[in-house]
């Protein structure tokens, strides 16, 4: 389940933090708005910190934004 936060803070790698769990599978898949715009690219998760042999804290994903997918794409058309 997912409240849809995105994380407001430094880019991860140029890539967006968030609360979405990503599992092996759905990762490329589509991350839409409220608005049903496609913001990004389900990309990978940063597992929870293991503390004493404990997990604390929930995965947390990362977006890659369509920005940084348009300009690669526009990188890639025009090196032909």
């Amino acid at each position: 389940y997912s409240h849809g936060y995105i994380s407001t803070d430094v880019p991860f790698d140029g890539n967006i933090l968030i609360d979405i769990r990503i599992n092996h599978g759905n990762s490329g898949g589509p991350i839409f708005n409220n608005a049903g715009k496609l913001i990004g690219l389900a990309d990978a998760t940063i597992s929870p910190k293991v503390e004493q042999g404990h997990i604390s804290g929930e995965p947390i994903g990362v977006m890659v934004p369509m920005y940084s997918i348009c300009e690669k794409v526009k990188e890639i058309i025009n090196a032909r």
